[in-house]
Parts: C-alpha cells; structure tokens; sequence
C-alpha cells in the first residue's frame, strides 16, 4: 500500500526524500561545524598552556636574584712561601728619663694621642731646687775666694814686700832695713826672689779661685738643664704604645719611661731566607694577610738590610702598609714571597671578595646547572692581587659567584643574564595576542 501511495502521491515522495537529504546534509554540515569547533577549542588550550608555561618561568626568573658570575679558570701562578711578620709603627721611640725625681705627671694611658712639643712626663723638682740653692751658694762662695786672692795679689805687687815678712811698727822696720839689708849681705838671703815667689803664689791663688767659680757655675748650669730634663716632650705627633711607669714611682737617668710612635704610617717587618733574596728588590708588592681581619692587601717594600743575620742566615726586610688598612703595631701578618727556585704551580684563583669566611674555614657559592646557589668549601693558598688560590674544591667551569652578600643562600635562583624577563616574553605575548583576536 505504500507503494501504491508512494506511486499515487509522486509530490509527497519528492518532498519526503528531499527532506530527508536535506536532514542528512545539515547533519554533516553540523558535524563538520563541531570538529571545527574542537580545533579552535583544541587550540585556544595549547596556547593557555603556553602563556601558563611562560607565566611560570617568569615567576621563576622574577625571584632569581642578580649577582656578578665569574667561570673558574686555571692559570700558572708564581710558587710562593709564607713568611710570618708583624707590624710596626714607621717611627718608634722610647722616652727615657735624664734627671732623678718622682713622677708626677702622665699624659695619658696606652693608646693616648700626644701632640709634638705636648709634655708627656714630668718629675718633682723638690730636690732640684734644693740642688740649686747648694750650687748658688757654692757659686757665692767661690767668687768671695777669687776676689779675696785678687786682692792678696794686688797686695804682694803695691807693697813691694813689706808686709811679707810680718809684724807692725818699729819691729817691722827694723826687719826690712836692718835684718833684710845684713841677710842680703851676708848671702843670706835673697829679697827679690822671695817677691817673686810670693807674687806667683797669690796668681795661683787667683786661678783656682777661677776655677772654683767656674766649677760652681757649671754646677748650676747642669742643674738647670735638669730641670728643663725633668720634663720628657714628644718630639712628633704620636700614640703611646706602652707605659712602663706610674704615678708617684721614682726614677733614675736612663730609665725608660714610655714606648711613643706613629700609628699614622705602619710597616711590616719580616726575616726573609737569603735564598729568596734574589726575586725582592725596593719598590716591590708583596700580598699580606691580616690574621685577625682575613683582608690581604698589596704591601711595598721600602727598606732592605744591608747585611744578613749570621746565626739564622735571614735579611730583614720592611714592608709599608696601605694607609687604610686596618691593623695595630704588634699584630701577626703573613707575607707572601715568591720562590723563584720552584716552578710555577697551576691552580684556579678566585677573587678575594668571593671568599666567604666561616671561622678559618673558606668557602665560595658556586651556580649549579639549576642556576642555584651552592655553598662549596675550598682550600686556599697563597694570595696576590686581590685574589687568592684555590687548591682543592673547584673544577675548571665552574660558575663562582663574586660579589656574595648575607642575603645569598644556598638554593637561591641566581640570574645570571642581564636581558628582562618582559622583552623575552614580549614576542610570544604578541603572537597571543594576533591568536585570539
């Protein structure tokens, strides 16, 4: 029957078959619609994966800190050996006393900063006083002597011998015209000669009065200068190092009072083998390093000894100290010196400044394949230049972080280029961008 219809109704069987197809076909085109649907869907995913993937290595190169990097290189170093030393003030003096007395004034303690001309020491001047007024009156009466021998000797020349021979009036007449005039006649005497020697010795007597005068101005000038001994002055500018002395001690000429010098300037002295003379000449640097600081800094020779230590067959040398450096007479330094008799050694060398000190123990921060920091201890050896050898804990390569501050820790990113994080990722935010319009 429905084939019948289907013959009897050709209208209808047009319209149910051209339905029909025209069902098939926008099924298809739906199908084609929806897959084209996925792919852009598909798409639009891979490209907010990609703006997630670059987003996080963004995060990632935004917290990396920046720091200076610098690759271990080996190189050929000068063989040296390390010489102990210490330091001193380029001008030392030690302040003595020249007078006796009690000490009644001190500048100051150790450490205390005297001024060229300043008094440093001062004596009591009790028994200097009391020597002075012995030595004035030793004075008086010595010029009393000498004028009383000028005037015995005025005497024995007016007098012509009168009065040499004692006694007054008539007796003393009757001597010198009658007792005087037989003696001469009968040889018994000898008138002129006697003047003469009574002249002579009255000159004599003149001269050590002189002498006595003199002696006693001696006295006092000697007593004058301890006074002005008394008092110990600081001949420069300069620091006491040490004070051998207190208040109310008594001293003695020659004994030392204080230690001064000049902490202004300071100068290493070391004992260098004879054998290692041959490489060190004035004008010269050698690296010191400060014990109690850990710094090395470069030194210059300024002064080499004319002549060696027989018993230890050493020449001391001294080293002039950078001004800024921070050290203090007495301290321990090592000095490095080249050996040119061994030689050269190879080994990688780091910056001074990218020794991290724990204690005695060194260590770098080295940047692993990460870009993280490690901490890597290393064992160090001589030092030049600002840079200090490593022995044992690097390799050739590795990447040495140089300017490590107390922020760096390990595992810290480390951001090793210089080029923003924004104009890497500027492109690709561009080609998102086109994408998604």
């Amino acid at each position: 029957m429905l084939k019948n219809r289907r013959l009897a109704h050709p209208f209808l069987s047009t319209v149910f078959y051209s339905g029909l197809i025209t069902t098939i076909l926008f099924s298809a085109a739906c199908s084609q619609s929806e897959e084209e649907k996925l792919r852009a869907e598909l798409e639009r995913a891979q490209i907010a994966a990609e703006v997630v993937k670059q987003a996080q290595k963004a995060q990632a190169n935004s917290s990396a800190h920046p720091y200076n990097i610098e690759v271990a290189q080996s190189s050929k170093n000068q063989a040296t050996i390390a010489l102990g030393g210490s330091v001193i003030p380029k001008t030392e003096l030690t302040i003595r006393a020249q007078a006796p007395g009690r000490v009644v004034y001190i500048a100051g303690e150790e450490g205390y900063a005297v001024s060229a001309g300043e008094t440093i020491v001062d004596l009591d001047e009790k028994s200097l006083l009391a020597q002075r007024r012995a030595a004035i009156a030793g004075l008086q009466r010595a010029r009393a002597q000498l004028n009383n021998a000028y005037i015995q000797l005025d005497q024995n020349i007016i007098s012509d011998g009168v009065n040499s021979r004692g006694g007054m009036g008539m007796p003393s007449m009757f001597d010198y015209f009658v007792t005087k005039n037989v003696g001469d006649a009968m040889g018994a005497g000898d008138s002129g000669y006697d003047r003469y020697a009574s002249i002579s010795s009255s000159r004599a007597a003149v001269e050590q009065a002189k002498s006595g005068v003199m002696e006693a101005e001696s006295r006092i000038d000697q007593i004058e200068a301890m006074f002005r001994d008394k008092q110990a002055i600081a001949p420069e500018d300069a620091i006491i190092l040490e004070k051998m002395i207190e208040l109310g001690d008594a001293v003695q000429p020659g004994q030392a009072l204080l230690r001064i010098g000049d902490t202004s300037s300071l100068q290493v002295v070391i004992d260098v083998p004879s054998r290692l003379m041959r490489g060190l000449s004035e004008g010269m640097l050698l690296p010191i390093s400060l014990n109690s600081t850990s710094e090395t800094v470069d030194g210059e020779i300024v002064v080499i000894f004319p002549s060696a230590d027989v018993k230890r067959n050493t020449v001391r040398i001294k080293i002039a100290l950078p001004n800024d450096t921070k050290a203090t007479p007495g301290m321990y330094v090592t000095v490095s010196v080249p050996d040119n008799s061994r030689e050269k050694v190879v080994a990688i060398s780091v910056p001074g400044e990218a020794v991290v000190w724990r204690g005695s123990q060194a260590s770098v921060y080295v940047v692993n394949t990460s870009g993280k920091a490690e901490l890597r201890m290393i064992r160090t050896g001589s030092e030049g230049n600002g840079r200090i050898s490593v022995l044992s804990g690097l390799s050739e390569g590795d990447r040495i972080v140089t300017t490590p501050d107390t922020h760096l820790r390990s595992g810290m990113m480390i951001q090793t280029s210089t080029i923003p994080v924004q104009s890497r990722l500027q492109p690709r935010a561009k080609y998102l961008t086109q994408s998604t319009v």
